[in-house]
């Protein structure tokens, strides 16, 4: 097994089953997660914050399934200007959280209070290489600072945690 997933949709744990074999897949709640306390020294979460209810519960879970030396990649949409009703009609599991940096660096480093924090910005890219120099960050992603210009499309944080 090279790694774990947990979403809350079936279908969409039905469609990892077929076709991610090489892992375990869990349908489950992100504010009640179905792994071990400090089982992780990688965690990946995208595009999952603004959909939950209780960020808190949410946190809090991150932390307990993470090392003392894990690094974890969360990412959520940058200052989305959100029209609940609207988001009701068109999505299974709408956006019911918005972010801007001072809400979300305050929410993570609460949770994290002895870890590191590298920001990113993640806009669209404009031209798409088709072999990547690894050793640069992604097309469309650059580190964010706050007094930069222009909000980037989703702000993604790198938390590293080193053992105490």
């Amino acid at each position: 097994v090279d790694y774990f997933s947990c979403e809350i949709d079936r279908h969409a744990v039905e469609y990892a089953k077929k076709y991610y074999s090489n892992a375990y897949h869990f349908q489950g709640d992100a504010q009640n997660l179905p792994f071990k306390n400090n089982q992780f020294g990688l965690i990946t979460s995208f595009e999952t914050m603004e959909h939950l209810p209780k960020v808190e519960s949410y946190l809090k879970e991150l932390s307990r399934i993470s090392t003392e030396n894990a690094t974890l990649f969360i990412s959520v949409p940058f200052e989305e200007d959100l029209d609940i009703n609207a988001q009701k009609n068109r999505k299974s599991y709408p956006h019911v959280q918005s972010f801007d940096f001072n809400r979300f660096d305050s929410l993570v480093s609460s949770h994290f209070p002895e870890a590191s924090f590298d920001y990113y910005g993640q806009n669209q890219p404009k031209n798409v290489i088709d072999t990547l120099d690894i050793s640069t960050l992604p097309p469309g992603i650059e580190k964010y600072d706050e007094d930069s210009n222009g909000a980037p499309r989703t702000l993604i944080v790198k938390i590293s945690q080193s053992e105490t």
